[in-house]
């Protein structure tokens, strides 16, 4: 519908037009402004468009146009274009543009969405035990965010300077580490990472000894044994070193269970593997494993199965 304005002037009568000179173009008195988002949670961008009516406005991220869907939510009421974005996640962050059209021009202002994320500890600390003047280190990889900023606590109280107690995090990875050990140092210890967007803990105990801790070793140990088909045999490793020891067998790759068939057993620092009967199946090369916290050890075992030997006896009639 078109509006004709007609003016009576001295007996003349003048009719006037609309024109798009009339029209006033859009224009922000409010633009976009940097914004930061928790991942996870909803960030809002919004600006306050002034012009004649109607307006039309269309969102992008990164040159990308926006379409409005469950993660996306597109309004203009009262004047003010909005953005929501739902379930935030990294990709999202970015530059966005809002763009207003009216019959008149186009105008568009960009701002920054930055999405923050918290903490996460990849891989955290150890339990480790040591003895009294020996090292030791606790180290865990972290990511999120910056800025990230670690803190170390034992027992539940934080560890404030000391010169006895070394704290570095460098490249998302924290590190605590006591260059000589005393019985005090002995305890429960907490690295906690913090941004702006969270946290992140975890936990791992240090037990300092008196008495040395001693990796795994094996003392005694047959290569090769022979046993004839039917017979029993006992293959035997002799080992020493800190508890707690755990002792395995394999062969062929494949870790053995206590069977009927075979019998594993560990008592007085000795583990044995007990064949009831020894099968040529049996025969082959058996690789025996102590471990402990602090390394383990392996050694291999050669059985040989010898058969029976039958000989026949031909009676010739001469």
């Amino acid at each position: 519908m078109q509006l004709q304005i007609t003016l009576n002037i001295a007996s003349h009568s003048f009719s006037l037009l609309p024109t798009l000179d009339q029209i006033i173009p859009p224009s922000f008195t409010r633009k976009l402004k940097q914004t930061e988002g928790i991942k996870g949670s909803f960030a809002h961008l919004e600006c306050l468009v002034s012009g004649s009516l109607p307006i039309t406005i269309q969102w992008y991220k990164d040159k990308k146009e926006i379409q409005t869907s469950e993660k996306h939510k597109c309004t203009f009421f009262e004047n003010v274009a909005f953005l929501e974005i739902s379930d935030l996640d990294s990709k999202d962050s970015g530059s966005y543009t809002c763009i207003a059209k009216n019959k008149a021009g186009t105008v568009q202002c960009s701002g920054i969405l930055f999405v923050k994320e918290p903490p996460c500890i990849l891989e955290k600390i150890e339990n480790t035990a040591t003895v009294l003047g020996k090292l030791a280190e606790f180290q865990c990889i972290v990511k999120g965010s910056p800025t990230l900023s670690v803190q170390w606590q034992k027992d539940e109280s934080w560890i404030l300077e000391d010169p006895k107690i070394e704290r570095t995090f460098e490249n998302n990875v924290a590190t605590l580490r006591i260059s000589a050990c005393e019985a005090t140092h002995s305890g429960k210890y907490t690295c906690q990472v913090v941004n702006e967007a969270g946290q992140d803990k975890c936990f791992a105990t240090l037990t300092v000894q008196g008495i040395p801790v001693l990796p795994p070793q094996i003392t005694e140990k047959p290569e090769v044994i022979k046993v004839t088909v039917g017979d029993p045999v006992s293959l035997d490793c002799k080992v020493t070193g800190s508890p707690e020891l755990k002792v395995k067998w394999m062969k062929n790759g494949r870790e053995l269970q206590s069977i009927r068939q075979h019998k594993l057993m560990f008592e007085n620092n000795i583990s044995s593997l007990k064949i009831q009967s020894a099968q040529k199946e049996d025969e082959g090369e058996y690789t025996f494993e102590v471990a402990n916290h602090i390394s383990s050890c392996t050694c291999k075992v050669k059985l040989i199965v010898l058969g029976w030997c039958k000989i026949h006896l031909i009676n010739n009639s001469w």
